[in-house]
């Protein structure tokens, strides 16, 4: 801790108002911590309308990744599939997707991150993304266009 801020992943199951990971977050901040995702990205994320542009754009790139790691599902990859029920995707698999995210959004995702409980579906894994790409560029909110 003396050597600068120290930066912490709240990996929480629920970012909502009041829930743990909201309070997780809040003490973290509360305590001079650099956090991702902030209370402020937390209480914007409620507002889908400041991201609702960005997810199918998304939802096509994680297709298309989760194609190019090897899974091919019956119908298209949806944001609310989980990973491995639904896409069959495994601990190997899923660190192939998660370097495939990296690379094409210059993020940098923890091994802790990715091996997270809370990667389980597309939503939450979309959420990191879109959470290190606002924290990359030193953005309060989430809103990315991809293309």
């Amino acid at each position: 801790f003396e050597t600068g801020r120290p930066k912490l992943v709240n990996l929480a199951r629920s970012y909502a108002y009041q829930s743990k990971g909201y309070y997780a977050s809040l003490l973290a901040e509360a305590r001079g911590h650099r956090v991702v995702p902030t209370v402020e990205t937390m209480l914007e994320l409620r507002e889908a309308k400041l991201y609702e542009h960005a997810l199918p754009d998304l939802e096509d790139e994680l297709n298309r990744c989760a194609r190019k790691a090897g899974y091919e599902p019956e119908g298209e990859i949806k944001l609310e599939d989980s990973l491995s029920s639904d896409l069959g995707v495994d601990s190997v698999g899923l660190i192939e997707l998660v370097t495939i995210l990296e690379e094409k959004y210059r993020i940098e995702i923890s091994t802790d991150e990715a091996a997270s409980e809370n990667l389980r579906t597309l939503d939450r894994l979309s959420s990191l993304v879109l959470a290190k790409i606002a924290a990359r560029r030193g953005e309060p909110a989430v809103s990315e266009s991809h293309g």
